[in-house]
């Protein structure tokens, strides 16, 4: 009796172990492929249109930025000043 119940314990851990890493490989592979899928949806349907880029974007308005408050005498990043007084 106790042979049988060590061989069925083997058995159902066996098993376990298996289901567990299978729905592992599963979900690895299904976020993969959503992965790839929202690539190539993203590249599919992004502007074609040539305009700027997020990132060119933020570039400019930073450039902006920095450009208004040196003409108008304000403080800089580049000289360690800050606007806050506390």
């Amino acid at each position: 009796m106790d042979q049988e119940a060590f061989d069925q314990g083997i058995r159902l851990t066996a098993v376990g172990i298996s289901a567990a890493f299978g729905v592992l490989l599963l979900l690895t592979l299904i976020i993969a492929f959503m992965g790839r899928a929202a690539s190539f949806v993203s590249r599919r349907f992004s502007k074609a249109d040539g305009s700027a880029s997020d990132q060119d974007r933020a570039l400019a308005a930073v450039v902006a930025v920095s450009a208004m408050r040196e003409r108008d005498g304000g403080p800089t990043a580049g000289r360690g000043e800050s606007d806050f007084h506390g």
